[in-house]
């Protein structure tokens, strides 16, 4: 997923940021793929996280509930909010 993210969301963000700026009407159908895009990788890390913790028992995060609330969800939570009022 992270290869997924530095050669093709990154600088899909990039031009869309530029359509955006020059008022390109291609920056509709840019931001509906780029927050698509930002909500599929946010539904996959959960995903697999929790999918590994259940079936598994490995945990990717902390056991404190501070680093769980405000790492794990905190950090992540822009990511599917964002996206999802974009969409």
């Amino acid at each position: 997923m992270e290869t997924l993210t530095v050669l093709v969301w990154g600088p899909l963000s990039f031009l869309t940021a530029s359509s955006i700026l020059s008022r390109d009407s291609l920056r509709y159908p840019l931001q509906i793929i780029v927050s698509v895009g930002h909500l599929y990788g946010c539904a996959i890390y959960y995903a697999t996280s929790f999918a590994d913790f259940r079936l598994t028992g490995v945990r990717h995060w902390r056991p404190e509930s501070e680093y769980f609330w405000g790492y794990f969800v905190g950090m992540n939570a822009p990511w599917l909010v964002v996206p999802a009022c974009k969409s």
